[in-house]
């Protein structure tokens, strides 16, 4: 074998060296972006999580400071009037009752129980059906209580409470 083919054998060797490196530095750098973006995604996920979990905290706030606290005849007044009617105390009732508090599902699952006790609560006047609780307002105006009410008026104390 002469020199020169010594030589070339030597260069092809070292060109093969070389593409095993590039490769392996390709792999690495993808290897790296690959972690930088799950680490990305991981620091999302964690504030979201957080977030999640301020405001259920901030619902089980809620829940506690109603469960414990007297609750005045009538709340302060800011804008448009805020009072209290009848059935506030059986929304109350439901609270205290309810397996999961600071969902307003299971709040109303334990208003439409009530509804369907023969000693149901006043105002209520019947049990519970597809489209609500029925109870009668002060006026004597039958109305259809909804779950979407029972949030509303769940924010409403939550955003008006001391």
């Amino acid at each position: 074998m002469s020199n020169s083919d010594k030589a070339a054998k030597e260069i092809a060797i070292d060109l093969d060296k070389l593409r095993h490196i590039a490769e392996k530095a390709k792999l690495k750098y993808r290897y790296d972006e690959k972690i930088e973006q799950l680490e990305d995604a991981l620091t999302a996920e964690i504030r979201r999580r957080n977030h999640e979990k301020a405001q259920h905290d901030r619902e089980i706030e809620l829940i506690t400071r109603v469960k414990e606290s007297p609750l005045p005849s009538a709340l302060p007044v800011i804008g448009k009037r805020i009072g209290r009617d009848a059935l506030d105390a059986v929304i109350d009732t439901a609270l205290r009752h309810a397996v999961e508090p600071t969902n307003y599902h299971s709040v109303f699952a334990e208003m439409g129980k009530l509804a369907a006790a023969s000693n149901r609560p006043a105002p209520l006047l019947g049990p519970a059906s597809r489209a609500g609780i029925p109870y009668q307002k002060a006026n004597g105006v039958r109305e259809i209580f909804t779950p979407r009410a029972l949030k509303g008026r769940l924010q409403t104390r939550l955003k008006h409470r001391p």
